[in-house]
């Protein structure tokens, strides 16, 4: 999930060149019959909503049908890769998004993902144990900086754990 917050933010990012405000709120919501139309290719159950919330300039209503299209795009700089990207997320994850936007008062993305009823043990990491092995190399190349900071990010975990 943190490649769909990252992807989210980013336009975000882009939609408040003068600055803003870029809220994540959590929930849970039941979906039931008279939702089932509004939620495409979700089924009544229990969801976990991550809403996303910018105080930006919006998306124009010309574009709502095709920002979640593979290399869509309106700047110069981009892939048009970030929103397919997160649609496909979702979706392998068996949730919906949905969008809300208005002319310069800002977009909501609201992602809804099936809610796990399972208990989670505590699980503790020994120092001596290992979440990675070997010592090969990954090469990170992205034009968006905080991709490219996720790498510096697992290094510094990477120093803690070898502690």
């Amino acid at each position: 999930m943190i490649q769909v917050i990252l992807n989210i933010a980013a336009n975000a990012k882009d939609a408040m060149p003068l600055g803003g405000q870029f809220i994540i709120e959590t929930s849970n919501v039941e979906i039931n019959d008279e939702h089932l139309n509004k939620y495409h290719g979700l089924k009544k159950g229990h969801y976990v909503t991550i809403s996303f919330t910018d105080t930006g300039v919006g998306i124009p209503s010309n574009f709502i049908d095709k920002i979640f299209e593979p290399f869509f795009t309106t700047k110069e700089y981009s892939t048009g890769l970030g929103l397919s990207t997160v649609y496909s997320i979702v979706k392998k994850h068996k949730g919906s998004i949905t969008v809300h936007t208005e002319k310069d008062r800002g977009t909501t993305f609201k992602v809804y993902l099936p809610r796990v009823d399972k208990k989670i043990e505590k699980v503790f990491i020994e120092k001596e144990d290992k979440i990675y092995t070997g010592n090969k190399t990954v090469l990170v190349i992205d034009d968006d900086e905080n991709v490219r900071k996720i790498e510096l990010l697992s290094n510094k975990i990477r120093e803690v754990l070898d502690k």
